[in-house]
């Protein structure tokens, strides 16, 4: 595992460790991925967040803890997956830097507007999958517009977040990075509509592409899934299950997720499972 990847996983644990009894919320991760994205290490100051980046968390924070005392937030679908994508789209940017040589001067546009998009990605979902297609996407979009207003988001840093949104449909996941490859989607100084699009479905299931906290968000997925999908659920905790996901439910295609080594770590999870299963005739 690479370094990027291990900073990424410890972050997770972190999350975890203080999900949901001890949850510091969004404002606060965003927070402390902006200053892991734009302080040294060596040094002690925390960078500063932007304001619209702040005043985003703390709408997604303030709907989710309110649902959460209501009737409860979906298994998967919750804070913590806001969390875990935020961290996960920090990584890709970090790495991005790397591949670039970028100096660190602040957040770019492009960075925020990846940050922003996985804030609000999953805003207020239902704990199911869509009946037709970006039926959930839409509702999100739809649900958080007036915080979008009241924000101050710009109506182009909007309209893009909302095309950016749509395109983490899983079912079509597929033809975004097809799309990508075909395009040459290779990150540059400026960044490309294209590449954002390769990052954020990337940052939407990096964490679950991991063997940790992999596993243990097949577990909340399912659990989500029980009464509306039951089928689809029992299907997601067999090894057939994960070896389906890593092989054909994740695509990752950017620079940065190359850079990471995270088909690497998909490569050996898909071994280990298929040598378990030839050991066992299974």
């Amino acid at each position: 595992m690479t370094p990027g990847l291990a900073e990424a996983v410890g972050a997770y644990r972190q999350l975890r460790s203080r999900w949901p009894d001890d949850w510091p919320g969004l404002a606060a991760v965003m927070r402390g991925v902006v200053t892991w994205l734009d302080a040294p290490a060596a040094t002690a100051c925390r960078a500063e967040a932007p304001r619209v980046l702040i005043d985003c968390a703390e709408a997604v924070e303030s709907s989710g803890r309110a649902r959460a005392r209501r009737a409860g937030e979906p298994a998967y679908h919750n804070r913590l997956h806001v969390a875990d994508a935020l961290v996960s789209m920090a990584s890709l940017i970090k790495a991005r830097r790397s591949l670039l040589g970028t100096p660190v001067r602040g957040l770019t546009r492009f960075e925020t507007i990846c940050l922003l998009t996985m804030t609000v990605h999953d805003f207020h979902h239902p704990g199911r999958c869509n009946r037709g297609p970006q039926e959930i996407e839409r509702m999100s979009l739809a649900r958080f517009a007036p915080h979008a207003r009241r924000i101050g988001l710009s109506e182009p840093d909007w309209a893009l977040i909302s095309r950016l949104v749509l395109l983490t449909d899983p079912a079509g996941v597929a033809q975004v990075h097809d799309q990508g490859c075909r395009d040459g989607a290779a990150a540059n100084a400026s960044g490309t509509r294209a590449e954002m699009a390769l990052l954020v479905t990337e940052a939407d299931v990096l964490a679950s592409a991991l063997e940790f906290p992999g596993a243990e968000l097949t577990q909340s997925l399912a659990k989500e899934w029980q009464t509306p999908h039951p089928e689809m659920a029992n299907s997601l905790l067999s090894e057939e299950g994960r070896l389906r996901f890593l092989s054909a439910g994740v695509r990752f295609s950017s620079g940065a997720a190359d850079a990471l080594g995270v088909k690497q770590v998909i490569h050996e999870q898909i071994a280990s499972i298929r040598k378990v299963h030839k050991a066992t005739g299974a």
